[in-house]
């Protein structure tokens, strides 16, 4: 567990990240608190750049065509939770599983990944996604 989050949150600074994932899928926390789980634990923060690294990589080849990404958390992704399993819900768009939603109902989303995404929206042939 970093330890300004630990710190900032009276959680213990022992226990792996994976614990603080597995308490939120049981019981969702804020915005803020997930946005600083997420940005102060050195393995997240390390990936920021994957997606645009990646699509970058897959425009390079010139054969890009459609590229799809996970959007919403699903229940696979918060089942299990342990030491081995894959985190694949730290990927998606929203954390609509683990992250309780804003006052006016809007979905938390992920503080790298989508603002990323968004960026990554290519409006060269005139046509621009909105996405709120």
């Amino acid at each position: 567990m970093p330890a300004v989050y630990a710190s900032r949150y009276g959680v213990t600074a022992g226990p792996p990240v994976w614990q603080e994932v597995r308490d939120a899928a049981a019981d969702s926390v804020s915005q803020q608190r997930w946005r600083d789980l997420l940005m102060n634990s050195p393995w997240f923060a390390s990936r920021k750049d994957y997606l645009t690294n990646q699509v970058r990589q897959f425009r390079a080849t010139g054969r890009l065509a459609v590229a799809t990404y996970g959007a919403l958390q699903q229940p696979a992704m918060v089942r299990d939770i342990g030491p081995t399993k894959m985190p694949w819900l730290l990927n998606s768009l929203y954390a609509n599983l683990v992250v309780q939603p804003s006052a006016n109902g809007a979905r938390a989303h992920n503080p790298v990944f989508f603002d990323a995404f968004r960026a990554l929206q290519d409006t060269s042939g005139g046509v621009a996604m909105a996405w709120r």
